[in-house]
């Protein structure tokens, strides 16, 4: 059971992490990184491919490939995800992050409005 929670842990946090540091490379704030990676998080296809590349080499028999395949893909489809991105990200107005109250697309050029 414990190396079912690390194999688990393991692929929630590589993911999250992994699209919270390539969305702040492209400078989007950090909740709304964050935030996009826990939504990254429902996708078990990643999970799915690596753990088939495991059976087809033989590191993983098929009764260990059931075993993980299962309960991964339930855990991660199934958590409480909407309680989760609600408490991060709070949606903001007109491209204002309302946590600093900086504009979004900074360096970009509004689109202009029908009364300029």
């Amino acid at each position: 059971m414990g190396s079912l929670a690390l194999v688990i842990f393991t692929a929630c946090f590589g993911k999250i992490v992994g699209t919270v540091v390539v969305a702040r490379l492209c400078k989007v704030p950090f909740r709304e990184a964050l935030t996009l990676g826990f939504l990254m998080n429902t996708k078990g296809l990643v999970e799915l491919i690596v753990l088939n590349i495991g059976r087809d080499r033989g590191v993983l028999n098929d009764q260990a490939f059931a075993i993980m395949v299962l309960p991964m893909a339930l855990v991660t489809t199934f958590i409480d995800l909407h309680t989760i991105v609600m408490a991060i990200y709070k949606p903001g107005s007109n491209g204002v992050d309302q946590s600093t109250g900086t504009e979004l697309f900074r360096g970009r050029k509004q689109a202009a409005t029908p009364d300029s």
